[in-house]
Protein backbone atom coordinates (compact mmCIF):
# COMPACT_ATOMS: atom_id res chain seq x y z
CA UNK A 1 0.00 0.00 0.00
CA UNK A 2 1.15 3.51 -0.38
CA UNK A 3 0.91 5.76 2.32
CA UNK A 4 1.94 9.25 0.86
CA UNK A 5 1.64 9.87 -2.96
CA UNK A 6 2.46 13.00 -4.67
CA UNK A 7 0.50 14.06 -7.75
CA UNK A 8 2.16 17.22 -9.68
CA UNK A 9 -0.08 19.09 -11.88
CA UNK A 10 1.60 20.73 -14.79
CA UNK A 11 -0.09 22.06 -17.88
CA UNK A 12 1.40 24.16 -20.95
CA UNK A 13 -0.96 26.96 -21.45
CA UNK A 14 -1.45 29.71 -18.73
CA UNK A 15 -3.25 32.83 -19.53
CA UNK A 16 -1.34 35.09 -17.33
CA UNK A 17 2.35 33.86 -17.73
CA UNK A 18 2.90 31.53 -20.68
CA UNK A 19 5.07 28.29 -20.45
CA UNK A 20 4.88 29.27 -16.87
CA UNK A 21 5.82 25.71 -15.63
CA UNK A 22 9.29 25.48 -17.56
CA UNK A 23 9.95 29.27 -16.69
CA UNK A 24 13.57 29.20 -15.76
CA UNK A 25 14.74 30.73 -12.68
CA UNK A 26 17.76 30.69 -11.45
CA UNK A 27 18.70 28.74 -14.44
CA UNK A 28 16.28 25.93 -13.61
CA UNK A 29 12.43 25.60 -14.97
CA UNK A 30 9.88 26.02 -11.92
CA UNK A 31 8.80 21.79 -12.27
CA UNK A 32 12.44 21.26 -11.45
CA UNK A 33 12.42 22.70 -8.22
CA UNK A 34 9.30 20.40 -7.25
CA UNK A 35 11.14 17.61 -8.99
CA UNK A 36 13.64 17.78 -7.01
CA UNK A 37 11.83 18.37 -3.78
CA UNK A 38 10.45 15.00 -3.99
CA UNK A 39 13.09 13.43 -4.67
CA UNK A 40 14.22 14.58 -1.41
CA UNK A 41 11.60 13.31 0.60
CA UNK A 42 11.29 10.52 2.57
CA UNK A 43 7.56 10.17 3.00
CA UNK A 44 6.57 10.22 -0.53
CA UNK A 45 6.80 6.73 -2.00
CA UNK A 46 5.22 7.29 -5.65
CA UNK A 47 4.91 10.46 -7.58
CA UNK A 48 2.98 11.19 -10.35
CA UNK A 49 3.19 13.97 -12.97
CA UNK A 50 0.07 14.59 -14.83
CA UNK A 51 1.06 17.17 -17.77
CA UNK A 52 0.24 17.87 -21.50
CA UNK A 53 3.64 19.50 -21.29
CA UNK A 54 6.17 17.05 -23.67
CA UNK A 55 9.16 18.78 -22.35
CA UNK A 56 7.99 17.21 -18.59
CA UNK A 57 7.20 13.43 -19.86
CA UNK A 58 10.12 11.44 -19.27
CA UNK A 59 10.17 7.92 -18.64
CA UNK A 60 8.85 6.28 -16.03
CA UNK A 61 10.52 3.97 -13.08
CA UNK A 62 9.99 3.24 -9.88
CA UNK A 63 9.03 6.35 -7.81
CA UNK A 64 7.85 8.56 -10.67
CA UNK A 65 4.71 8.13 -12.84
CA UNK A 66 3.75 10.43 -15.78
CA UNK A 67 0.04 10.65 -16.60
CA UNK A 68 -0.59 12.55 -20.15
CA UNK A 69 -3.26 14.74 -19.10
CA UNK A 70 -5.97 14.83 -21.68
CA UNK A 71 -7.01 18.38 -23.48
CA UNK A 72 -10.33 18.71 -22.19
CA UNK A 73 -8.42 18.88 -18.62
CA UNK A 74 -5.77 21.24 -19.67
CA UNK A 75 -7.89 24.26 -20.73
CA UNK A 76 -7.91 27.41 -18.47
CA UNK A 77 -11.18 26.85 -17.16
CA UNK A 78 -10.17 23.00 -15.74
CA UNK A 79 -9.71 22.51 -12.33
CA UNK A 80 -6.13 21.16 -11.09
CA UNK A 81 -9.40 19.25 -9.03
CA UNK A 82 -10.03 17.48 -12.36
CA UNK A 83 -6.23 17.00 -13.05
CA UNK A 84 -5.96 14.87 -9.80
CA UNK A 85 -9.20 13.07 -9.96
CA UNK A 86 -8.64 11.73 -13.27
CA UNK A 87 -4.61 10.76 -11.97
CA UNK A 88 -5.97 9.08 -9.62
CA UNK A 89 -8.67 6.80 -11.77
CA UNK A 90 -6.04 6.40 -14.37
CA UNK A 91 -3.44 4.97 -11.21
CA UNK A 92 -6.55 2.92 -10.07
CA UNK A 93 -7.86 1.35 -13.47
CA UNK A 94 -4.38 1.04 -15.55
CA UNK A 95 -1.69 0.40 -12.09
CA UNK A 96 -3.52 -0.71 -9.58
CA UNK A 97 -2.47 1.88 -7.33
CA UNK A 98 -4.86 3.06 -4.77
CA UNK A 99 -2.82 5.92 -2.14
CA UNK A 100 -3.90 6.06 1.39
CA UNK A 101 -2.78 10.00 1.10
CA UNK A 102 -2.40 12.57 -1.81
CA UNK A 103 -0.08 15.67 -1.51
CA UNK A 104 -0.82 17.75 -3.89
CA UNK A 105 2.59 19.84 -5.25
CA UNK A 106 2.11 23.07 -7.79
CA UNK A 107 4.93 23.73 -9.54
CA UNK A 108 4.46 26.99 -9.47
CA UNK A 109 5.97 27.16 -5.78
CA UNK A 110 9.65 27.09 -6.22
CA UNK A 111 11.05 28.00 -2.64
CA UNK A 112 9.47 24.85 -1.10
CA UNK A 113 11.48 21.64 -0.15
CA UNK A 114 11.42 18.13 1.07
CA UNK A 115 10.76 19.05 4.62
CA UNK A 116 7.40 21.34 3.55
Amino acid sequence: MIKYMAIIPARKNSKRIPNKNITKLKNKMLFDYTLEATKKSKLLSKVVITTDIKKLIKKENHKFIYIRRPKKLSLSHCSTESAVFHALRYLKRNKKIEPKNIVILQPTSPFRNNTD
